[in-house]
């Protein structure tokens, strides 16, 4: 892990610093020291940030798949979750099997054929995942589950109008999660779910295989599966 550490530090100074002044942060022993403890000991390896970039997918410092949301967001749903509820996605992936693997029932919609997880046995009976090839009908396609879930996550394409229709499937003590929420393209969808009476929490921070500051939104009421 060490050397993958090393690599990618020479890796990532390339890209942010350029060329030039390169070798003298790899030459200067007490800053690449201090790089590594933070990498080896701090919050980016509690939170498995450096294992996710060097695999390439969301996954926590044990290997195990995480939601592609923001870390303060994870933690904060990570403790509220329980048997029993039920998950939407728009956009299927990791998450899928992170809430299969907490004992969650979840049914997930994909658009990208490329993007369609091979679901493994043990979670045949906790998941679905449709794949809506017709890009018209993705908003819609909750409606065809004929269910009313308790967790919405909204994290695939046309999220504005993901938005607007998933609230005909919300479990009345439902919550929605919208990811990527700094975008400027869903303030639109944002003031709708404020309008309907939504209560709204950002939780802004980095994300696994991420750089960037990003947002993952909360939407609740009063009274919400959470207990928020």
């Amino acid at each position: 892990m060490r050397e993958q550490i090393k690599n990618y530090l020479r890796c990532f100074i390339n890209r942010f610093v350029g060329r030039e002044r390169m070798m003298s942060f790899l030459f200067d022993n007490s800053f690449i020291r201090g790089l590594i403890r933070t990498l080896e000991q701090g919050y980016l390896h509690e939170v498995g940030w450096l294992r996710s970039i060097l695999e390439e997918k969301p996954i926590d410092r044990h290997g195990s798949a995480v939601p592609w949301f923001s870390y303060p967001f994870f933690y904060f749903l990570d403790e509220r979750l329980r048997k029993g509820l039920s998950v939407f996605e728009y956009g299927s992936g990791q998450s899928t099997f992170y809430y299969a693997q907490k004992g969650i029932r979840v049914s997930s919609v994909e658009h990208n054929a490329a993007w369609l997880p091979e679901v493994p046995a043990a979670y045949r009976d906790k998941v679905q995942v449709h794949f809506i090839e017709d890009i018209a009908q993705y908003a819609k396609s909750i409606l065809e589950f004929k269910a009313r879930f308790d967790i919405v996550v909204v994290d695939g394409i046309e999220r504005v109008a993901c938005l607007r229709e998933s609230l005909a499937a919300l479990h009345e003590h439902g919550v929605l999660v919208l990811d990527d929420s700094q975008r400027s393209e869903y303030e639109e969808g944002i003031r709708y779910l404020r309008a309907q009476g939504f209560k709204v929490l950002h939780f802004w921070g980095m994300k696994p295989m991420g750089y960037d500051l990003t947002s993952t939104t909360l939407f609740y009421r009063e009274t919400n599966c959470l207990g928020v």
